[in-house]
């Protein structure tokens, strides 16, 4: 299932005021940084990084670092602290023919939200748990892949907790994909009631708390 961002969707507006491609995936950004504020230590100093091509467009969130490698390094600290974070959208250009005129829209190749515990001895992270979201998956667990799924990593966890979590995907949605992938604004939304769940359940942890001290 698609979901798009296409001119055609702007139902309420004049021609004068309809936007051109390019402005409505721009205007993603800004939804897409204030989807995360609420995971972030420092709300209010968080940075959009686009990159893009004739095809491809990457909206991704960092902090006041840049930092190198591109949009799968951009990270930004949580409010657990010694928990960063990376996200990213994966934005593909495509373009349907029709009889008047051919279509051109953007659709959700991927949206991924990453939390990552620094190793800083060894200056490296660990994956601690996934939040992704890949709509157009057509594979055998494309059910629970498609909507919004979380993978629970383990690097030091005994047997079987290594060879079960991270390759299981535990759907938040399951049975009402349909309803979240409908379009981007009910994924936006149901995205949101995601970070407020992991940042209730999670990264207020009393876990991080402590070791904060």
């Amino acid at each position: 299932m698609k979901i798009v961002i296409s001119t055609s969707n702007q139902t309420n507006t004049t021609k004068k005021k309809r936007k051109n491609l390019d402005q409505l995936i721009r205007e993603r950004e800004e939804i897409v940084k204030e989807v995360v504020k609420p995971l972030a230590s420092k709300p209010n100093e968080l940075y959009v990084e686009r990159e893009q091509s004739t095809s491809l467009y990457i909206i991704s969130i960092r902090d006041k670092v840049k930092y190198p490698g591109g949009y799968r390094s951009h990270r930004f600290n949580t409010i657990a602290p010694g928990l960063v974070a990376g996200y990213f959208e994966m934005w593909r250009r495509a373009i349907e023919e029709k009889e008047n005129a051919p279509n051109e829209y953007f659709y959700l190749d991927r949206a991924y939200l990453h939390f990552y515990l620094p190793k800083k001895k060894e200056n490296t992270e660990e994956e601690f748990f996934l939040l992704h979201c890949d709509p157009n998956d057509d594979g055998q667990h494309a059910i629970y892949k498609q909507s919004l799924h979380l993978h629970i990593e383990c690097h030091d966890a005994p047997s079987p907790h290594c060879n079960v979590w991270p390759r299981s995907h535990i759907a938040l949605n399951v049975g009402m994909q349909d309803q979240i992938l409908a379009s981007v604004e009910s994924l936006t939304e149901a995205l949101r009631a995601a970070v407020s769940m992991l940042k209730n359940q999670v990264l207020e942890n009393d876990y991080w708390q402590s070791i904060g001290k």
